[in-house]
């Protein structure tokens, strides 16, 4: 079994704990302590929820675990391919440093494990018939 963590882009992490902390940091100014009480659990929640997305490869399947949706298993025999993307579309992925992941007829999950050429080519020691693209 082997388990990736979502890669975080540095500008992500600062675009959403600058507007946090920033509101924090108004709130401790104005002593407004409703606000810190407010905004405290959220820059929790948002942390944990950044932290909890794990890709793990456990024999022919792949499963993508995040704390709020559960998981998401995938038989890696029934990959067709996997392309590095940028897509920005919402998924459990931390970066926009992605991998789409095909399979079944139509399926496709939106992944960015922190290495993504170990990853794919852990993917492929399963999986010899993956086409790579990109």
């Amino acid at each position: 079994m082997k388990t990736y963590r979502s890669k975080i882009d540095l500008w992500l992490f600062i675009l959403i704990f600058g507007i946090l902390g920033g509101i924090m940091i108004e709130g401790v100014i104005r002593k407004d302590w409703l606000v810190l009480a407010m905004i405290l659990p959220v820059i929790g929640f948002i942390a944990y929820l950044m932290y909890s997305i794990r890709y793990i490869i456990n024999n022919d399947v792949l499963e993508i675990r995040t704390w709020i949706l559960g998981a998401t298993k995938i038989p890696i025999s029934g990959i067709k391919s996997v392309e590095k993307t940028n897509n920005p579309l919402s998924a459990p992925a931390m970066s926009l440093k992605r991998l789409e992941v095909l399979y079944g007829k139509y399926d496709f999950a939106l992944i960015s494990p922190q290495d993504r050429d170990t990853f794919i080519s852990d993917l492929l020691e399963i999986n010899l018939d993956i086409l790579i693209k990109g």
